[in-house]
């Protein structure tokens, strides 16, 4: 068994684990308590759970942009020959470091989305209208939601790896 890719699977495994729920719960509880004090919106309605899941979905799409990169920084601080107690600071270090990126990113893309579009539309008000139970518009606003999430991943996760340790090359003259 290779045992240093068993412990780099596992430490994988586990950030993997931290973020998502990290991020997850927290961009639940947020906007959640948005929807409910702006719309007024019955936290047991079903347009309240369709717009809620979009967002959970988004953020869990945008989110695990984050493993790949992360991944790589992680064997790449391995490379460092960096002791112990460094190598899994730095990795803390890095996984926190890519947890806000990716709350900050989820965070305004969801506002953003759900905001914008709202007020461009001039003759209808989306969110008022799924707050009023109006499925359709939940759907709509659902579905913007995870486009721009399409949309904005590779972006977030290009943003991540200008992050990543490389160590430095030496210039190659012609």
């Amino acid at each position: 068994m290779n045992t240093k890719l068993f412990l780099s699977s596992v430490l994988e495994l586990f950030s993997s684990l931290v973020i998502a729920i990290l991020i997850l719960y927290s961009i639940y509880r947020i906007f959640k308590a948005w929807l409910l004090k702006r719309y007024s919106m019955d936290e047991g309605s079903v347009t309240f759970n369709i717009i809620i899941s979009s967002l959970i979905l988004a953020a869990a799409y945008l989110i695990s942009g984050a493993i790949q990169p992360l991944t790589v920084t992680f064997k790449t601080l391995d490379g460092m020959s960096l002791t112990k107690t460094v190598y899994v600071w730095e990795c803390f270090k890095y996984t926190l470091l890519f947890i806000i990126v990716g709350f900050v990113i989820t965070l305004i893309g969801g506002f953003v989305t759900l905001i914008f579009f709202n007020s461009i539309t001039k003759n209808v008000d989306e969110m008022e209208e799924a707050a009023k139970g109006k499925i359709g518009y939940a759907v709509l606003m659902s579905v913007l939601v995870i486009a721009i999430a399409l949309f904005t991943r590779d972006a977030y996760t290009n943003i991540l790896e200008s992050f990543i340790p490389y160590p430095d090359l030496p210039f190659m003259p012609r």
